[in-house]
């Protein structure tokens, strides 16, 4: 194509509607992106389509901008140099408009093998906007003339920028929400209880799996899934936070298993939480009938990553006898106990776990490693290390 040979009107407009078709769906993820995230049509962490995981990784941002206002950018800039394509003097608007289609089908390619071969995790609308811009930008440099497609290859430098500056940008593992006070507190509430997540839930430390002192100063409801690989690291650096703290800080241990048997939030089970149901049944059965052996039965679960036989096996040994366990896991409490697990886990909008519920905070996802947990627990908390266990390294 010369630059003075027609530019067809079909591809014109084909170009056209993909590159807007892109430019909707990406304002539909940003949208998502500034609302603070949550449900998405079509997909969620326990369906085929993962969004919430592709999103809330790092990738998923330059900076501390998000990728999709980036590509709104490009697909605007993108539309309004097509729209000089038929002038006479259409240099400018073809060079515009080819360095543009380079960087969306740079970014199309980068962002779909990265959900495909890195994350292995399929956000159907990040997907959805990459296949309308990788078609719409081929149709782009269809439009523009030879020598234009090749200055056009300069529209991959900034491809290249973004994936350093991501490359290099430490990972977002977690998120924190501050909760409002209710001033509504629960009218009966006993000497016992403590009040979480802004008054809005009265619990008894005592009648729980507790890590820590049931005096403690502060408390932190933990919802976990023994077969989360994410829960099962969070487990260990907050036994550590708990030495560290002493009597300042005790965690509230709720087994919340991401299984559609036994949880309706769940839609669908993933294949590695298919135990998750039963192990979680196990736990609060053993510390319901036996709580001097659910430290070490809790302990045995995190460290052996057992299936649901296993860990069934391991806890006939705990009690003696089948019938017993039979017997403890048919105790009416097992199930209550269950039941408000996940009524807790819905009540903190559901989605990912590990969740860490205070007084007025909501911790969602694992912070990264244990220095990272101290740093966010004196933040967010305002906790001091008891100096005789502080770390060499902090």
């Amino acid at each position: 194509m010369t630059d003075k040979k027609p530019v067809s009107s079909g591809l014109l407009w084909g170009a056209r509607v993909l590159v807007f078709g892109a430019l909707a769906v990406s304002g539909y993820l940003l949208y998502h992106s500034l609302s603070g995230g949550g449900a998405m049509a079509g997909c969620g962490a326990d369906t085929a389509f993962d969004c919430e995981s592709v999103l809330n990784s790092k990738w998923s941002k330059v900076g501390p901008v998000p990728s999709s206002a980036l590509a709104i950018a490009i697909y605007l800039i993108t539309l309004g140099s097509l729209n000089g394509l038929r002038r006479p003097n259409a240099q400018l608007a073809q060079l515009l408009a080819g360095l543009c289609a380079m960087s969306i089908i740079g970014a199309g390619v980068w962002f779909t093998v990265l959900q495909f071969v890195i994350l292995k995790k399929i956000c159907i609308w990040c997907m959805t906007a990459h296949v309308f811009g990788l078609l719409g930008g081929l149709l782009v440099l269809v439009l523009i003339p030879w020598n234009k497609r090749f200055l056009s290859l300069v529209g991959l430098l900034p491809v290249v920028a973004m994936l350093s500056l991501q490359i290099n940008t430490k990972a977002v593992t977690h998120t924190v929400q501050v909760i409002d006070t209710d001033n509504k507190a629960p009218a009966a509430i006993s000497s016992k209880q403590v009040l979480l997540m802004g008054n809005r839930v009265a619990i008894n430390p005592s009648k729980h799996p507790l890590l820590g002192s049931p005096d403690a100063k502060e408390f932190l409801m933990y919802l976990f899934d023994y077969t989360c690989p994410h829960c099962r690291a969070l487990h260990g650096n907050l036994q550590q936070a708990v030495a560290r703290y002493g009597d300042q800080l005790a965690i509230i241990a709720l087994p919340m298993p991401l299984n559609s048997d036994c949880n309706p939030a769940v839609a669908k089970t993933e294949e590695r939480h298919k135990d998750a149901c039963s192990l979680a049944i196990l736990a609060l059965a053993v510390y319901h009938a036996l709580p001097d052996k659910f430290s070490e039965f809790d302990r045995w679960l995190i460290e052996t990553v057992s299936d649901a036989q296993a860990a069934r096996v391991k806890a006939i040994e705990l009690f003696g006898s089948e019938a017993a366990l039979n017997q403890a896991i048919a105790d009416p409490w097992v199930a209550k106990e269950l039941e408000r697990n996940i009524g807790l886990y819905q009540h903190a909008g559901g989605g990912v776990v590990p969740k860490l519920m205070g007084k007025n905070t909501l911790i969602a996802g694992r912070p990264g490693d244990v220095l990272d947990l101290y740093d966010l627990l004196e933040d967010e908390l305002g906790l001091v290390p008891v100096e005789s266990v502080l770390p060499t390294g902090k």
